[in-house]
């Protein structure tokens, strides 16, 4: 099995990040931190209780040996021979992981309550500017991906064909400028926020997901579910720069479209308010 403090870390960057929305309305969420980091830690833990429990060892071990577990953080994943025979390096990607996640969910508090009380407007030009900064993303990380082959490799082990690869990466970069939007709006608002620094803050949050989703999350994924070796020949600079690039478009690509579209209308008829 991996290290205990792998699995709490572990579990503990996953609670902050899926509160990480919240905190942004939420003067609640932003004062549970500890206690989500504590909460967190506990739920990666949960199915090694067979080590604490003085009753049905034998039957907790076996629903511990199980893909069932992980829901606890990717238990089952991080139990794996291949992480567990390498200790050290799960121990410092899980520290990467939990430090980036905490400095995520930190920035959202400040922004949070600074913004906290400021009313929010969902109109066509978020759409429009959503689905236009997705667009631009996909385009980007497409020709990153293809130039490099992956969508073949993908092929390879999965079986899918390049049409797949192409749509579930357009269903990525909507939910990827789903994101930003909302980061953007409960945040200062697209109308305080030039596009030159929202490209700043796409490139940083594209690099971000590189390295939770290219560098930590990729090979223990191809590992469980397709048998390959776990490593890190997939992690180059060509994909950071591609995932940069794209998310310093992507944040552009927003502020840019709807500040047009929605400056550009003297009548919004269908707004929509999101208010606290």
């Amino acid at each position: 099995m991996a290290y205990a403090i792998v699995h709490f870390l572990v579990g503990a960057s996953l609670f902050l990040l899926l509160a990480t929305p919240l905190a942004l309305r939420s003067q609640r969420v932003r004062d549970l931190a500890l206690v989500l980091v504590t909460a967190g830690g506990i739920w990666g833990l949960v199915p090694d209780f067979h080590h604490l429990s003085p009753f049905f060892q034998e039957r907790l071990y076996a629903i511990h040996g199980t893909p069932f577990v992980d829901v606890f953080a990717f238990h089952y994943m991080l139990d794996l021979d291949p992480v567990r025979d390498q200790p050290r390096l799960a121990i410092f990607v899980s520290l990467v992981l939990f430090s980036l996640s905490a400095t995520v969910f930190t920035a959202t508090c400040r922004i949070g309550s600074r913004y906290e009380d400021r009313r929010v407007t969902v109109d066509n030009g978020s759409i429009t500017a959503i689905l236009a900064a997705a667009f631009v993303s996909m385009i980007i990380l497409g020709t990153v991906f293809l130039s490099g082959g992956y969508f073949d490799e993908i092929g390879m082990l999965s079986g899918a064909t390049a049409p797949i690869g192409w749509l579930l990466l357009a269903g990525a970069t909507t939910v990827a400028a789903i994101g930003f939007s909302l980061l953007v709006e409960l945040g200062p608002g697209s109308d305080a926020l030039s596009p030159g620094w929202a490209g700043m803050i796409g490139s940083l949050l594209g690099v971000i997901v590189w390295l939770f989703g290219v560098v930590m999350a990729l090979p223990i994924f191809l590992l469980r579910f397709f048998g390959t070796d776990l490593s890190l020949a997939h992690v180059d600079a060509f994909t950071l720069v591609g995932f940069a690039i794209a998310g310093g478009a992507l944040g552009w690509t927003y502020i840019k479209v709807v500040r047009r579209v929605s400056g550009g209308s003297t009548q919004r008829p269908d707004q929509y308010s999101l208010q606290r």
